[in-house]
């Protein structure tokens, strides 16, 4: 078993929902199977390269905070509007 954020599972649930109006069954396994299995390598790769560029934006944001006056509620709004 994986555990899933919140959100993933809300979107997992919403592609059940999508399927079974298409009267297609399928199970959360079988959903995240079938996702994996048509992912290719360029669409991870996009993905990772996404994920890099805001663990680079939030690390910066980090130093900034550190050598700045800047406020616990100001560092939340910047890291809130990363993706």
């Amino acid at each position: 078993q994986v555990q899933l954020t919140e959100k993933a599972n809300d979107k997992l649930e919403t592609f059940q929902n999508r399927l079974r109006e298409r009267s297609i069954k399928l199970s959360k396994a079988d959903i995240i199977n079938l996702v994996l299995s048509n992912m290719t390598m360029g669409d991870f790769d996009k993905i990772a390269t996404s994920l890099e560029t805001t663990a680079k934006a939030r690390e910066k944001v980090m130093k900034i905070y550190e050598n700045s006056g800047m406020t616990k509620e100001d560092l939340a709004d910047i890291l809130k509007r990363l993706p």
